[in-house]
Parts: structure tokens; sequence; C-alpha cells
């Protein structure tokens, strides 16, 4: 995780916003991520993902497109 990713879920938690770590997790991929707010809209699968993570209050693993994603929830 890059600092400013953490930076980002530390801010929310401390806001009391739930979060999550959308990473990459594909052979190759760089482990890249992006810091998902509880509100956002996201279109299209990645949304429903999203949005099935925020209800259910788990992370999960995703594939969309041949590519894995974790989806890590950080709850306050």
């Amino acid at each position: 995780m890059d600092p400013q990713s953490l930076k980002k879920i530390n801010d929310a938690l401390k806001n009391e916003q739930s979060v999550i770590l959308l990473t990459e997790i594909s052979e190759n991929s760089g482990g890249r991520d992006r810091v998902i707010y509880q509100g956002d809209k996201l279109a299209g699968e990645m949304g429903e993902a999203i949005d099935a993570v925020f209800t259910s209050g788990n992370s999960s693993i995703t594939r969309l497109n041949e590519s894995e994603f974790f989806l890590n929830l950080y709850l306050p």
C-alpha cells in the first residue's frame, strides 16, 4: 500500500467513513491500488462488486476482464 492510500484510509476512518482499498492482484499488475469511499458511484460490474462489499461488510476478491482485484474493506 502506498503512503497516500494509507493517509486516505486513516483520514476516512477518523471521520467515521467506510472505505475500500481496491488492489489489482493479477499477475504482473504491479499491485496498483485505489481508495474507494462509501457513496462513490462506479459503473458496471466493478461498481456492483464494490456495492456488495459495502453492503455485506466483508472484504472480497473479484475477477473482471481477466484481472483479479482484492476489495479490502475498512470500517470505522
